[in-house]
């Protein structure tokens, strides 16, 4: 898996879509490959990327995170490094 635009959701057209909407999805693309970059080029431990991406609770971003690649990130960064 990688992070890419592609798998990302996609910015509204002129006429569509609320500008909070976009700025929350841009934000979300940021910290996604924020997560990615930081579980393939560093040993940080999954709880601290999780809060160093503004996440509450790792449980949260280990469970979107394995819905969305179907992989857990322990997993996936044993995969990419």
């Amino acid at each position: 898996y990688e992070c890419s635009d592609d798998n990302l959701p996609a910015s509204p057209g002129i006429f569509g879509g609320l500008p909070v909407v976009y700025l929350h999805a841009s934000s979300a693309r940021r910290n996604d490959r924020i997560v990615f970059t930081l579980l393939r080029d560093t040993k940080t431990p999954i709880s601290a990327v999780a809060a160093l991406c503004g996440w509450r609770s790792d449980i949260a971003l280990r469970w979107l995170f394995r819905r969305r690649t179907g992989m857990s990130m322990r997993q996936w960064r044993r995969e990419n490094t």
